[in-house]
């Protein structure tokens, strides 16, 4: 039994030699490597500092350093796509289903040949249609059906995804819509009229408009100007009673469309507003300084993370910094190799925490725009993106200053003394 125990143990003792001897040779090829190379002195050993955890008393947690930087930055770039996605959305009415700058709801029922024709020359004019509602059921809830008339430009439903409606019995749906009914492109469906029943194809998904307190902009049907005829003559519907049309005008670039709605509401004696954005649009709006917080907060995190990896660095590896002032590193050497490994750090953090900040950002606003029924394209902020990077930098730079410092200060005698 004693042979056995002292073979084992042998055994052991062999094993753990050979895995301490692995482990230093993984942990020495990086010295080898900046060793080899024929940058400074100064930045290879502040690279080194960065990336080498260390062993007993002179372990660094460089690897909870490097993560948290990482997640930092990841979180602050994923906050500043979401918040972009959400400025660019609330600035372009088209991607919420309002792809036009004038409505004119009292307009329809005056909007003669003679009036149709005068906007249709006005020069300032890119854009011109009639958009006619009705309600039908679809399931268990009454949903608005809209046809989309241009009579210049383009007037049409927002595509998502899909295509536009090209015969009678096709149709576009919102995303709430699509999701609520459970259908999906190339689907098949009754939607519910006085008289039956009528069978519908799904050929696409889109955002719709909102009129009124009733409208949403994930929830509609869009069919063709005579599939939309069609199902109103099917149901013994006229322009009378439950039609609703709008006139719709979208400007011409370079045209201010406040000057030009308040001189088309002269022109036409009626009320004209302008493109009004849904209420889950403006319920977004209204937390948009919450992204802004969160932002701060990561990034402060990620500063501490940082902080936190230099000040250890200095305490842990103050017999380092005095072996390399023996060996003739002056004071702005020790503060270059600080400065070094911050900004490897910082660098490090960038790399990997950049890429999967913008993956999560641009999949978080995707989730949020299908959500509500608005298109779901994200942002590219490339400028803010790069502005993030600088700061980092400059960041970095910054929080190494007083840990460099201190690094400065080491005595070299008292130090060695004290190990």
């Amino acid at each position: 039994v004693l042979a056995v125990l002292s073979a084992w143990r042998v055994s052991r003792l062999t094993t753990d030699a050979d895995d301490a001897t692995s482990s230093r040779s993984r942990l020495s090829l990086l010295p080898r490597l900046l060793g080899t190379s024929p940058i400074s002195p100064a930045i290879s050993t502040g690279i080194r500092s960065a990336l080498e955890p260390g062993r007993g008393r002179t372990a660094v947690p460089v690897r909870s350093a490097l993560a948290g930087i990482a997640f930092g930055v990841a979180g602050l770039v994923a906050v500043v796509v979401f918040a972009s996605s959400l400025t660019e959305l609330a600035d372009t009415p088209g991607r919420y289903g309002a792809s036009w700058d004038a409505v004119l709801p009292g307009f329809a029922s005056r909007f003669t040949d003679e009036r149709g024709a005068e906007l249709v020359d006005d020069p300032t004019v890119a854009d011109l249609g009639t958009v006619t509602s009705v309600l039908a059921r679809l399931g268990d809830e009454d949903v608005p059906v809209f046809a989309f008339a241009p009579l210049k430009g383009t007037v049409s439903v927002t595509l998502i995804e899909g295509r536009e409606a090209l015969r009678e019995d096709e149709v576009v749906l919102g995303s709430r819509t699509l999701r609520d009914a459970g259908l999906g492109i190339g689907d098949t469906f009754d939607l519910s009229i006085p008289t039956g029943p009528v069978p519908l194809r799904v050929v696409g998904r889109g955002a719709f408009p909102v009129f009124d307190e009733r409208g949403a902009v994930g929830r509609g049907v869009a069919l063709t100007p005579a599939g939309l005829e069609a199902l109103a003559a099917r149901a013994g519907v006229s322009s009378d009673d439950a039609l609703n049309e709008t006139v719709v005008v979208g400007w011409a670039p370079g045209v201010d469309p406040v000057t030009a709605n308040a001189e088309l509401e002269e022109r036409t004696g009626t009320q004209v507003l302008p493109a009004a954005a849904p209420a889950d649009v403006n319920n977004l709006e209204q937390v948009e300084d919450l992204p802004r917080v969160l932002a701060a907060f990561l990034a402060v995190m990620a500063a501490v993370a940082l902080a936190h990896a230099l000040v250890t660095t200095v305490r842990r590896r103050r017999r380092d910094l005095a072996v390399l002032r023996t060996f003739g590193f002056v004071r702005p050497q020790v503060w270059a190799a600080v400065g070094w490994q911050a900004a490897t750090l910082a660098i490090v953090g960038l790399v990997v925490g950049g890429p999967l900040g913008i993956v999560a950002g641009r999949a978080a606003w995707r989730v949020v725009a299908a959500g509500i029924g608005v298109v779901d394209r994200p942002a590219d902020p490339l400028l803010l993106l790069g502005l993030i990077g600088l700061g980092v930098l400059l960041t970095a730079a910054l929080v190494a200053a007083p840990p460099a410092y201190m690094a400065g200060q080491v005595r070299t005698a008292t130090a060695l003394r004290s190990e």
